[in-house]
């Protein structure tokens, strides 16, 4: 199960895969239109970056619906959405199933964004 949608100027992805019975990982992918410039690219850079997360988004809690504690994910084509869901873990999701750093987080799954053997 997965998501996929292209757009002009872009192409968004998103596919998650259950690891075992408590691991989960979610790759994005987004690939931008190489003739894109100046303002029509931020604007089309905007629609993709939103699409993207909303697609994550509907993954994480997917995943937590499977019963997923452990998490991971990974987007390439654009660095910035791959930091800010590596960051994700030090605060509060956008949607309130995200991991927290306070206790009345405990028990919620466990966001990592890369996608390594442990």
């Amino acid at each position: 199960m997965g998501y996929q949608s292209t757009h002009p100027g872009y192409t968004v992805r998103v596919d998650g895969i259950g690891l075992g019975r408590s691991r989960f990982a979610i790759q994005a992918t987004v690939d931008y239109e190489p003739q894109l410039e100046g303002h029509e690219r931020e604007r089309v850079v905007s629609q993709a970056q939103m699409e993207l997360v909303l697609a994550v988004v509907g993954e994480w809690e997917r995943a937590t619906r499977l019963g997923a504690s452990n998490i991971r994910i990974a987007v390439l084509g654009d660095g910035q959405l791959d930091r800010f869901f590596r960051n994700w873990m030090n605060g509060q999701s956008p949607n309130g199933l995200g991991p927290r750093r306070s206790t009345a987080g405990a028990g919620r799954p466990q966001l990592q964004t890369r996608l390594t053997p442990e």
